[in-house]
């Protein structure tokens, strides 16, 4: 006769929403951007208390002209509670994506995908 399982008890904190972007994976693993990657890890922790990173095949390929262009990325998620949240981290990857000279990011939140470009 199988041991009764006792129950664990447990409780949830809701994160919020997640949003999940992609930088390519050779810039921001170059030891060149060094200082960039440090500067992203530094905000995502301070900004919304952590995040998770995904490295491996992601690949990215989209239609330029008439080639198609192919890129590896680094996935990462966070969660957000407010709007002004999800602005600041917006702000931010636009800011990166210039300094990685990147014309935009993608990015995802809830049900919607985006293009963050930078001007």
């Amino acid at each position: 006769m199988a041991a009764k399982r006792e129950k664990v008890r447990y409780k949830k904190i809701l994160f919020g929403e997640p949003a999940v972007f992609f930088i390519p994976a050779m810039k921001i693993n170059d030891p060149k951007n060094k200082a960039k990657a440090d500067r992203l890890h530094d905000f995502l922790i301070k900004e919304f208390g952590g995040y998770t990173s995904e490295r491996g095949n992601i690949l990215g390929y989209w239609r330029k002209k008439a080639s198609t262009d192919y890129t590896e990325h680094v996935k990462y998620i966070v969660a957000f509670k407010t709007p002004s949240k999800l602005s600041l981290l917006e702000q931010f990857i636009a800011e990166l994506a210039k300094d990685l000279k990147e014309q935009a990011i993608y990015m995802e939140t809830g049900k919607n995908s985006w293009l963050i470009y930078t001007e």
